[in-house]
């Protein structure tokens, strides 16, 4: 006989079995993968067992609940679900479990199930089936008195219209929970059509049992409303197509924020409670193969349209639920695209268009939210299409604009705390996959050594982003983590690696009114006892007088010999801090040049 095995935990495995009964060893199972020719199925974890029989199958089309009357039996489970279904002549106990039948909605068919009876809470004989908990009873019970005809009930109005949301959204939020609750495959694991179609088949009998009456405007608006919080994420729906917002932040239920051009507004949108935003948290986090509950309250992810998700839960969050979406809607892909956006200079460009080309190592360094990813996305485009790139970052973000692109991403451990995949260890065997350059998105722990030593064996023009308050505090930040990952290394060993490593500095601020400023390009020229030892290349000066510009400040960088070994030469002109003419017009000589 065809068997399907039911599992207190979800699972189900189809196979076939003699056995017409559960006993104390549990259930002989055959199952269909073809490799164990018969496992015992122990009893504890068996929910119940549908036994496909060929003489107990009915072959109907409708079911029997309207065609025979058979007396009707709920059934609730340890876990919480509920199962309605109903008995005939040959249902009760039979050795550790009992004997009913259950519809299958998929064979058209009444079939015989056995019922674990060490995973049964109650069995419930009944006369009509009734899925509202007694507090809800009771509740519809008050609301129907309150609107009986002894009640005068309000004009239909503008009043009225306005309350058709008021009223909509605490059903969709009652029905969602009892939807889950009903057992059809469809809406647990079906396609999204099947899950549409089950909604529209069980939501009328829930109304119905509810004794609510809906027109057919708000019945429609009833099922798009739980339709809409099955497939997209609530309020954030039209945060996420808006390609304004680069930046959401939720701050609780009732608080939405979002970032428009660097710049913080408060939205009108809102959850309808904390379980909604959990529920929507929950569901961005399944998206990608993660979740979120409280032995793993932080996740922090990359979503399919490669947007970045960070949102951390109780008990790590004291406040409740916390969630932040940063978005990359629009890609700057040239240097021109930062020049019109005023993030550097034309002579900036020029110099960083050569320093790449010339395989100078560059460090970009900022703060959160400087453009330090978006601004290596343009250098790593800038990369000849002959050479291979290896991208490694703890959530892929880059969208490089260039043909040979290996990208490799962190993997965080399982819930068993086994599989990770740290930054050092894909940055280790990047190596081994014949790069050209490694772009590895951020150095922030032990990575940065190996990091270091791939820069000094082979892999000129590689590139990085780090955080710090300065391109003197990245070095030092930089030294710090060499240091954490080979504590055994003298000091000046790990900064002779570090200058010899390192050609260029780049520092990026965000300004208060939301501008990213390229402060700085600088070169690391030594250590003394202070630290770190800069040269400013190029500077961003703001002063009352000649206001807000770019400019060279006369250095001439030491990095121009690589340079010129790669067959890249940059023009004296550029570095000129008393050049006659504008640093545009140097700019655009050098380049003649």
């Amino acid at each position: 006989m065809r068997v399907a095995v039911h599992f207190s935990d979800g699972e189900v495995i189809d196979g076939s079995s003699e056995a017409m009964s559960l006993s104390k060893m549990g259930f002989p199972l055959v199952p269909d993968d073809g490799n164990n020719e018969l496992v015992w199925v122990s009893l504890s974890s068996i929910k119940y067992v549908l036994v496909f029989a060929g003489n107990m199958e009915t072959g109907e089309h409708n079911d029997p609940r309207e065609t025979r009357g058979l007396p009707k039996v709920v059934i609730r489970f340890h876990d919480g679900e509920v199962l309605r279904t109903y008995r005939d002549e040959n249902w009760g106990q039979e050795a550790e479990g009992f004997a009913l039948r259950i519809w299958d909605r998929s064979r058209h068919r009444l079939v015989r199930a056995l019922v674990s009876l060490h995973s049964v809470k109650g069995i419930f004989f009944v006369k009509e089936w009734d899925s509202r908990t007694s507090e809800e009873r009771l509740e519809q019970t008050r609301k129907r008195v309150a609107t009986s005809p002894a009640t005068p009930m309000p004009a239909p109005g503008p009043a009225a219209a306005e309350g058709v949301e008021e009223k909509i959204l605490p059903l969709a939020q009652t029905y969602r929970r009892r939807l889950a609750q009903v057992r059809d495959k469809r809406l647990a694991t079906g396609t999204p059509t099947e899950f549409v179609e089950a909604v529209r088949d069980h939501l009328p009998r829930l109304v119905r049992e509810d004794r609510i009456d809906l027109s057919a405007d708000e019945a429609r608006r009833l099922t798009d409303e739980i339709l809409r919080n099955a497939f997209g994420y609530g309020p954030l729906d039209p945060l996420l197509l808006d390609r304004s917002v680069t930046e959401i932040l939720v701050n609780g239920a009732e608080n939405i924020y979002v970032e428009r051009q660097g710049q913080l507004h408060r939205t009108d949108y809102r959850f309808e409670n904390e379980a909604q935003l959990l529920e929507v948290i929950r569901k961005m986090a399944a998206s990608v193969g993660r979740r979120v509950d409280e032995a793993t309250p932080m996740v922090d992810a990359r979503l399919l349209d490669g947007s970045r998700l960070n949102a951390i839960i109780p008990p790590a969050a004291v406040d409740g639920p916390m969630l932040t979406v940063r978005k990359f809607p629009h890609v700057l892909n040239s240097l021109v695209d930062l020049v019109n956006e005023r993030t550097l200079g034309r002579g900036m460009a020029y110099f960083l268009e050569a320093a790449v080309l010339g395989r100078a190592n560059l460090l970009i360094s900022g703060g959160t939210g400087s453009g330090k990813t978006t601004t290596l996305n343009v250098l790593g485009s800038l990369v000849p299409q002959n050479q291979r790139l290896v991208t490694i970052e703890d959530t892929a973000e880059l969208q490089l604009a260039h043909p040979h692109v290996v990208r490799l991403e962190y993997r965080p451990p399982s819930v068993e705390g086994r599989g990770e995949l740290t930054i050092r260890r894909l940055l280790r065997n990047s190596l081994r996959m014949r790069p050209d350059r490694i772009i590895v998105g951020e150095a922030r722990g032990q990575e940065a050594l190996d990091m270091l030593q791939a820069m000094n064996t082979g892999h000129d023009g590689s590139m990085s982003t780090i955080h710090a308050n300065s391109a003197r505090d990245a070095v030092s930040r930089l030294e710090t983590m060499v240091l954490s990952a080979a504590i055994d290394l003298p000091l000046d060993a790990v900064r002779a690696q570090i200058l010899a490593a390192v050609d260029l500095l780049v520092h990026q601020v965000r300004r208060p009114d939301g501008a990213r400023i390229m402060t700085q390009i600088s070169e690391l020229v030594g250590f003394d006892a202070d630290g770190p030892v800069l040269r400013d290349v190029f500077e961003y000066t703001s002063d009352g007088a000649a206001g807000a510009a770019f400019r060279p400040t006369g250095f001439v960088p030491r990095c121009l010999k690589k340079l010129d070994f790669y067959g890249v030469s940059v023009g004296s002109a550029l570095f000129s801090a008393d050049a006659p003419k504008g640093v545009e017009e140097a700019a655009a000589q050098a380049a003649a040049v």
